[in-house]
């Protein structure tokens, strides 16, 4: 079963803020529990705000089922109008009608994707804001290595 991103990406920056409420219990970090505090809450926080990026960004969906119904419409309809026109000029503008009919489809099909567009560039910028966030955490943590005095590897 697919999970849907949001919720992913959310989960994911929970069991990140439990890895920095965890750290807190490592002694030889004890200096840094402010830092792994800010950490976790911020993760948190991130957990809450990529789960509010759904309502935020609310998919377009296609309605497909409208289409279907117009498609087996014009179908039906164009068959009986042929039929019955006078004359095969009118018949042919019928047939050209439908064309016309079913390139609006598509523009609506296309507007659709435009939409579908909009909603992912909106998403992406959203997430590259986090991740510039996140950016900025990592130079934080670089920083905390001030309090223990440079110490080199364990």
């Amino acid at each position: 079963m697919a999970v849907p991103i949001f919720s992913f990406l959310a989960t994911l920056e929970s069991d990140i803020a439990d890895f920095y409420r965890r750290l807190k219990s490592v002694s030889r970090l004890v200096r840094s529990d402010r830092l792994f505090d800010f950490m976790a809450n911020h993760s948190s926080g991130h957990s809450q705000e990529i789960m509010g990026l759904s309502e935020r960004h609310a998919r377009p969906e296609l309605d497909q089922a409208f289409i279907r119904d117009v498609h087996e419409k014009i179908k039906v309809s164009l068959m009986a109008e042929i039929r019955n026109a006078p004359d095969l000029g009118e018949a042919v503008e019928k047939i050209a009608r439908t064309e016309e009919l079913v390139g609006k489809m598509y523009q609506m099909v296309a507007a659709h994707y435009r939409r579908l567009a909009e909603h992912c560039l909106g998403v992406a910028g959203d997430l590259d804001r986090i991740a510039s966030e996140e950016f900025q955490h990592r130079d934080m943590v670089l920083k905390e290595r001030e309090r223990y005095g440079g110490e080199g590897p364990a």
